[in-house]
């Protein structure tokens, strides 16, 4: 950077810490988020490493105490291991730079000064009415058309944009660009060797782990697990950047393929899945769960008036908005392409009970942007004013419990939804339409293009696989991703708490009463440091689950 360029960042950055110091709106965040911290951390006092070894490790920071817990156990982590940690932050933020210093973070650099100085892309051009060459479009290696096309889309909750949406979209591919030079900048600045996040698919932290991966720098992409007291982490490279964080590594699916799932361990992940279903759990950070009822086989056709002469398959819907262009490969362009595709297929086999299952989770997620979404209902009117007889049409609030739909279904439809792994481990065929996270293991349908993907809807009905193989399979990959691949929080203890009033779930978070009051269970953190020098993809241990 020019002296010019160095004088205006100084500048900026002064600006932001002041502005810190003085603004009414931040002195009123920062009181409290000092309040929460002081609530839930008290005077506890955490041991910190003050030496560090020639090893550095960058944080991409959140501005939301939850957030910040999520990620602490991989900063203590970390710094028991001596590595220098630098956060990286929008701006200067006093409160939550205090509350990431407390878990182990060295220092920081900050992401708006180097936007604001940083000159506006040159010869940057991408024909943005077609949305299959914005996916194509890159930049220094780094697919800036796919995320930015997935941040507009989970911005306006739209998959499709009118013309003002669409310079949204245009200006977020610029601001890419922009982003994209200045991690270049910043990971020859900080040099680390592991860059931790929570969300790596949308800017800007998305260019931080393809910068940071075309870098040959190890990236971990840390979530809640399917309930809250776990966490899920993965470990990328260059190779394996495209798989979703809840999958199995090639590694671990060699080791356990050819080995058969004992009835102990089969048993295990069913007590668990029947648990968290019963007790609305099962990825409570969405609702999905909540207040279903089981029925049995005869009450659901008799519900739905289906013809018990005919096979019954299921289009588990996706969020058309949820733009996971950094999971694998899709045979179609988005999922409402793949929604609307396949339902015109659906029209034409008359063979089949279809059943067209909105995603559960739009209820929350709709509460939480206060808005109605009826993408699912639109797309359909735009292929047909009134659904056939034998293609029934199921909201989000429908009362049966998914579970229940295992015991009664036939086929199972999915780009590369967790209702694909579900239904696998009950004997249900699933045909997919994408890759990334559970293809190509022996227990689901895959497709190489959309021309075989629609032929398998036009004659599902003849379609036929091996149960026992498929189920088996399947119970041994559920086993492994949803029992071993795990990692307990326990003493911070994650939580959610349904409000009935507006159909949202808020997360919270606690700590359990120890022999010496800890936030950190020693053990856990001693293994999660294992995991980081074993340089394994998957983080596995064998544990029992509490059911109290």
């Amino acid at each position: 950077m020019s002296l010019q360029e160095n004088i205006k960042l100084f500048l900026h950055s002064l600006a932001y810490r002041i502005n810190n110091y003085v603004n009414p709106k931040q002195i009123f965040f920062n009181i409290i988020f000092f309040y929460k911290t002081q609530c839930l951390l008290g005077n506890k006092k955490l041991k910190l490493n003050s030496k560090h070894n020639r090893k550095r490790a960058a944080v991409f920071c959140y501005g939301n105490m939850n957030s910040i817990l999520m990620q602490s156990f991989h900063i203590k982590s970390l710094n028991e291991l001596g590595y220098k940690i630098i956060g990286i932050l929008d701006n200067y933020n006093l409160s939550i730079q205090k509350l990431y210093k407390k878990f182990g973070v060295n220092e920081f650099v900050y992401l708006d000064p180097y936007v604001f100085v940083s000159k506006k892309p040159k010869n940057i051009s991408v024909d943005i009415s077609n949305i299959k060459n914005v996916k194509k479009f890159n930049y220094r290696n780094i697919p800036v058309g796919k995320l930015a096309l997935s941040t507009t889309m989970r911005l306006l909750k739209k998959s499709r944009f009118n013309n003002l949406e669409m310079k949204i979209l245009s200006e977020k591919i610029l601001n890419s660009v922009k982003v994209v030079d200045i991690y270049y900048l910043l990971i020859n600045k900080i040099k680390p060797e592991i860059c931790i996040f929570l969300d790596r698919g949308y800017t800007p932290e998305a260019e931080l782990f393809e910068v940071a991966i075309q870098n040959k720098i190890e990236c971990v992409e840390i979530h809640l697990s399917h309930r809250s007291e776990y966490l899920t982490f993965k470990r990328y490279n260059k190779k394996n950047r495209f798989m979703h964080f809840n999958s199995l590594s090639k590694k671990t699916w060699k080791n356990i393929e050819t080995k058969k799932i004992s009835k102990v361990q089969e048993n295990e992940f069913l007590k668990e899945l029947n648990f968290c279903y019963n007790s609305g759990r099962w990825y409570e950070e969405v609702g999905t769960q909540y207040d279903k009822v089981f029925v049995s086989k005869e009450q659901f056709y008799n519900s739905l008036q289906l013809d018990k002469n005919l096979k019954t398959a299921v289009l588990f819907s996706h969020i058309f908005w949820d733009g996971t262009f950094f999971y694998g490969k899709d045979l179609f362009t988005d999922y409402e392409d793949w929604f609307k595709e396949t339902i015109k297929i659906m029209i034409k086999n008359k063979n089949m009970n279809w059943l067209i299952k909105v995603h559960p989770a739009n209820k929350v997620k709709d509460a939480r942007d206060n808005m109605s979404n009826y993408s699912e209902f639109n797309a359909i009117k735009d292929i047909i004013n009134k659904l056939p007889k034998n293609i029934k049409l199921i909201d989000f609030d429908h009362k049966v419990s998914t579970l229940s739909y295992f015991n009664i279904i036939d086929y199972c439809l999915t780009v590369r939804g967790t209702v694909g792994i579900e239904a696998a481990c009950f004997g249900i065929p699933v045909i997919t339409a994408g890759s990334g996270r559970y293809d190509n293991l022996g227990f689901t349908k895959d497709h190489k293009n959309k021309k075989d993907y629609l032929n398998t809807i036009l004659n599902l009905h003849k379609v036929k696989v091996n149960k026992e193989k498929t189920k088996q399979l399947a119970l041994k990959f559920a086993y492994y991703l949803y029992i071993i691949r795990t990692f307990s929080t326990d003493h911070l203890h994650f939580y959610f708490d349904k409000n009935d009033k507006n159909d949202n779930n808020s997360m919270f978070c606690n700590i359990k009463n120890s022999n010496h009051n800890e936030l950190f269970d020693v053990d856990g953190i001693n293994k999660l440091k294992d995991w980081i020098l074993s340089k394994e993809e998957d983080y596995l241990e064998i544990k029992k689950y509490n059911y109290d």
